[in-house]
């Protein structure tokens, strides 16, 4: 483990105070990577005289270890003098083997040896489901590992994201005047970094991190890996996005004076004091969004040093389609083809087309693949001006020329499209490989004619006329679509964060659908869902709602809204609910061309009125939320934290009853307190929670957290009651009454006020026979008399109470 050695003590640097986890420490803690002594040399070696190193990281098997390779790839294209202080730390001996073989300077990180691997080998030999989790826990801390361990060899160091590509040398951007230099997620930093209505982890997008090899810098790491070490404290777990946590940990060193944050040369906050970190600009060292889909750079004219493919699903979608994938795999991609051999379809697609023609369009080419065999390559002709963002996120200068020259991605999910029909298309941008161009092609204009002589055979059908006058000859026997019911997204529209309402100058309620943009479309096919800054997060940033149609125009052109439920679902009308409703979608009725095509289906949408009215942060249930540690420091009453924990149970784990939700709260919060030792605010929620959960005489049900495996809740406040509860309340009661005869109900109102505790325990022990004998209707009667009683907060003593 790395130790803050005497050169920290030297500095003056003092010890921070402890937040979180490192109230917790359980044995020896590892701030930095495992690595023989051999690869430490090496590192220091590789750093070269200016004593700095690229870092990046990655295991084994095909999802990581192809990324890592594009970015190798890309380094070797675009900035090759960075191979040699370029280094990649190897989580498994499958990608050291790869990575060494394709010349890349390459670690192999130790696996965790003594006490943690054999409590994982327990694990897996017991088919624990947490076997496997050490491993996933240091993953999450890797970033911050390699950081450490760079800075404590004297070393600075720039770690990058496997989803990374370098298009410069991304050393030459650096201001070089800060301790950390970091990416960002922000469109707009100058305007939006550190606003209280942004969530937390826009502010620094931890893809892109240069640290100077300082010891300063050293403790600011160690402090954040040690406050976040445990993946779980009192029960509660830790973010799973360690950029989320990192921007809440930034946040509070700053309100404690121990680190600002500068952009630019005119923006800057906190104190001034501590260490010091630079936002880089997210136009030259660019997120997801800002490249793959603003092209934001082309605003200022220069090529962006770094590009994340963050926030764009899917990651080689994405970066095939914009021209980044460096990787030569055309002879193995098509491998799950028909024959193993690429089979394409195009065809010409119109411009300046509404948003339903666009769609229904694509849609026909890719029925018409599935009947071919082929894969439909996707239009790189859709109308922009289409796309709600077109002059908010100033697309209409970054693409201007190109308004007839957008993808579906600029409407629609591309990860939930790909999900269903991948395996019938490929990236608009394959026509400009060499290998396609190579390939034989065929002009047709009808069907059959695709189907016979050399024409069926070239590699390459080019469909001629308009392609929707292909759906009648298709011979497609059964759906390849389905009708769906479109929501709209409640629960992930950035507009509907609490703290955008609260804190945003001159919003006064969370947003929500526009009239028609609810109905029925194409499953995959969601214009609503465009994750991630788009979509998500445009009214957020610019104010002007992102108000296509959920089902991208396609209602009344593929299917339309039913009040017939087909057989398939049927279920839904066997089992109803009363916090949901049943939406049914079937095939327009535009002919048996269509019919067979498409199926008709029902789903379960909520009621509006369900719907929170805003959205609570996703950490909510964590244990480095605003909500816990505002209890824990006093900032937060009881009935705020119950009102935040309500909402997120009932948005994120579809609590039914707030009933059901306060149990899941009180086991959420109470640990909580009692690991931060805030007694006064324990003593506080303890009683809030007793009168919210075990109110005296309320008919709705208490609830407990069973004992069963699965930790379900259990309804214990029912009649005719239950003889272990009666006799547990009975036990309760004579134990208070013993102690203080005079003891009286915990209640000012009528007409409970005033009842001796000792009137209590004749019932109860009459409820409590009848139970384990019951008579005829005896135990219900039983039960009635003492109803307002059982299983409720009875006597409840304040702090200044003697029970003796």
């Amino acid at each position: 483990a790395l130790q803050l050695d005497s050169k920290l003590v030297s500095s003056g640097i003092q010890p921070a105070p402890c937040i979180l986890g490192c109230a917790a420490k359980r044995g020896t803690r590892s701030y930095g990577l495992d690595l023989n002594l051999r690869d430490r040399q090496q590192l220091v070696q590789w750093a070269g005289p200016e004593r700095r190193l690229l870092f990046c990281w990655t295991s084994g098997g095909e999802k990581y270890l192809r990324l890592s390779m594009n970015l190798l790839l890309s380094v070797q294209a675009n900035a090759p003098e960075l191979l040699a202080v370029m280094v990649f730390v190897a989580l498994d001996r499958e990608a050291l083997h790869e990575l060494r073989k394709a010349g890349a300077h390459t670690v192999l990180r130790r696996k965790k040896k003594g006490a943690n691997a054999k409590r994982a080998v327990a694990e897996a030999d017991a088919g624990s489901k947490a076997a496997g989790k050490p491993d996933d826990d240091e993953i999450w801390r890797m970033r911050w590992l390699i950081q450490a361990t760079a800075v404590d060899l004297g070393l600075s160091a720039m770690v990058v994201d496997s989803d990374i590509v370098i298009l410069r040398n991304p050393f030459e951007g650096l201001q070089g005047d800060a301790d950390f230099e970091i990416s960002t997620d922000h469109f707009f930093p100058g305007r939006d970094l550190f606003a209280t209505w942004v969530r937390p982890e826009e502010n620094f997008n931890t893809g892109v991190i240069y640290v100077q090899g300082r010891p300063a810098n050293l403790a600011f790491l160690r402090r954040f890996i040690d406050e976040h070490f445990e993946p779980s404290l009192h029960g509660v777990p830790r973010h799973f996005i360690d950029q989320q946590v990192f921007n809440k940990f930034v946040q509070r060193e700053m309100q404690g004076g121990r680190c600002h944050v500068v952009f630019q040369d005119s923006v800057s906050y906190g104190s001034g004091t501590g260490v010091r970190l630079r936002v880089l600009d997210p136009l030259l060292y660019a997120h997801g969004m800002n490249f793959f889909w603003r092209k934001a750079h082309r605003l200022i004219g220069q090529t962006p040093f770094t590009v994340h493919a963050n926030g764009v699903d899917a990651k080689d979608y994405f970066l095939r389609d914009r021209g980044l994938w460096f990787v030569d795999d055309w002879d193995t991609r098509w491998l799950k083809d028909i024959g193993g051999e690429p089979r394409f379809l195009t065809y010409v697609h119109p411009p300046g087309l509404s948003l339903g023609g666009d769609f229904e369009r694509l849609l026909a080419g890719v029925a018409t693949a599935y009947a071919l065999g082929r894969r439909l390559v996707l239009p790189r002709a859709m109308n922009c001006r289409n796309c709600p963002a077109w002059e908010p996120y100033a697309m209409n200068e970054t693409l201007a020329g190109e308004e007839n020259q957008c993808t579906f991605d600029y409407f629609a999910w591309s990860q939930a499209f790909l999900s269903y029909y991948g395996q019938l298309v490929v990236e608009s941008s394959v026509v400009e490989h060499n290998r396609f161009q190579a390939l034989s092609r065929a002009q047709v204009s009808k069907v059959g004619a695709a189907l016979v002589g050399q024409v069926s055979k070239a590699s390459v059908l080019e469909v001629e006329g308009d392609i929707r006058g292909w759906l009648g000859g298709l011979g497609i026997q059964s759906p390849i679509f389905q009708c769906n019911y479109f929501n709209w997204g409640f629960g992930w529209m950035a507009c509907r964060d609490a703290r955008y309402v609260a804190n945003k100058p001159g919003v006064a309620e969370a947003c929500g659908p526009q009239e028609g943009q609810r109905g029925c479309g194409i499953r995959g096919v969601n214009c609503c869902e465009n994750y991630w800054g788009w979509g998500e997060k445009l009214e957020y940033f610019t104010g002007v709602p992102w108000d296509l149609p959920c089902h991208c125009g396609l209602e009344g052109l593929f299917c339309e809204a039913s009040d017939e439920m087909p057989e398939a679902s049927l279920e839904l009308q066997r089992a109803p609910q009363t916090t949901q409703r049943v939406e049914c979608c079937r095939p327009v009725s535009r002919g048996a061309r269509l019919e067979a095509l498409v199926s008709g289906e029902c789903q379960r949408v909520p009621h509006d009125e369900r719907i929170p009215r805003v959205n609570v942060p996703d950490d909510t249930h964590c244990y480095t939320s605003d909500m816990l540690m505002g209890l824990a420091d006093g900032t937060w009453s009881a009935s705020q934290a119950w009102e935040t924990c309500r909402l997120n149970r009932k948005l994120r784990f579809g609590d039914g009853t707030d009933e059901a939700s306060a149990v899941h709260c009180d086991a959420l919060v109470a640990p909580a307190l009692l690991f931060h030792e805030a007694w006064d605010a324990l003593a506080d929620w303890w009683s809030f929670s007793l009168q919210l959960r075990r109110a005296l005489g309320t008919d709705q049900p208490a609830f407990t957290v069973g004992r069963s495996p699965d930790g379900g809740l259990v309804a214990d406040g029912q009649p005719p009651g239950h003889p272990i509860l009666a006799s547990h309340m009975l036990a309760q009661l004579q134990f208070a009454v013993a102690r203080n005869r005079s003891a009286r109900v915990s209640s000012d109102s009528w007409p409970w006020a005033g009842r001796r505790l000792s009137d209590l325990t004749g019932p109860f022990d009459e409820l409590a026979q009848q139970l384990r004998s019951p008579a005829a209707g005896s135990s219900r009667q039983a039960f009635d008399e003492v109803r307002w009683a059982y299983q409720r907060a009875v006597f409840v003593p304040s702090s200044s109470q003697e029970c003796s």
